[in-house]
């Protein structure tokens, strides 16, 4: 949680700031990220095994709504749009196959087109820089 905190801290003082600030933010959210994925690959690498093992298929597909019944953002189609991003053709098709009527409707109605919308003003922006 540290990691976290400071990395908000960095990220609060970065806009306006000058470039030690934003290398600071920088530094902070690359921190934060290596963390990440060490906790990611050891849940990976421990906890989908247990997983599999322990879980009926009806409770694996409620994962995800479970997760996202604390989502507090705004942007609910950015999380999806980023899992989406990583994913080859043949899975985003899958996915959105077997996605419930009311997120699938939301992500063909407007959280792809916002999504990438979003991405393409990423892309425009760091290529200013």
């Amino acid at each position: 949680m540290a990691l976290l905190a400071e990395a908000r801290k960095a990220l609060a003082a970065w806009p306006g700031g000058d470039a030690t600030s934003q290398k600071e933010a920088a530094a902070s959210l690359e921190a934060l990220r290596a963390q990440l994925v060490a906790h990611l690959d050891d849940e990976e690498a421990t906890v989908l095994p247990l997983c599999a093992e322990h879980m009926r298929p009806e409770e694996w597909g409620e994962l995800p709504g479970h997760a996202m019944a604390g989502y507090q953002g705004d942007k609910i189609w950015l999380i999806l749009g980023l899992i989406r991003q990583r994913m080859t053709d043949e899975q985003r098709t899958a996915m959105l196959e077997h996605m419930p009527p009311p997120p699938r409707e939301m992500w063909t109605g407007f959280g792809e087109n916002a999504f990438n919308e979003l991405s393409s003003q990423v892309v425009v922006e760091n290529s200013r820089r």
